[in-house]
Formats: C-alpha cells, sequence, structure tokens
C-alpha cells in the first residue's frame, strides 16, 4: 500500500528530516534485532532511503 504525504517544508526541514530518516535508516541495517522488534522489513528500509534521497535531492 502505497501512500503520498504532501509536506511543505523549508529547505532546512528538508535537510533535518532527510538527516533524521538516515540515522535512523543507518540504525536498523545495522541491527537484524533491532528490526526485527520495530517489525521493520529491509523493502521498508529501501523505501525510507527513497524517501530521503527525494527529499534531499527535491531542493
Amino acid at each position: 500500500m502505497k501512500k503520498q504525504i504532501a509536506l511543505e517544508l523549508t529547505e532546512s526541514e528538508a535537510q533535518m528530516l532527510a538527516f533524521l530518516l538516515h540515522t535512523a535508516t543507518d540504525q536498523f541495517y545495522a541491527s537484524k534485532v533491532l528490526r526485527d522488534r520495530a517489525k521493520i522489513s529491509l523493502k521498508d528500509l529501501r523505501t525510507a532511503e527513497t524517501v530521503r534521497r527525494k527529499l534531499t535531492h527535491s531542493r
């Protein structure tokens, strides 16, 4: 199920959101236990990375 959420962000807000997504995805990639506890799949992490890239390149 794909959902699109329109966000109106300033450039600094978009950068902060991208940084937080990057930090979170790095931690989930590094820890299978954390992924299992949070029930996050690798596909979810790839989706988060795609969103992060769009945030950083859209500005």
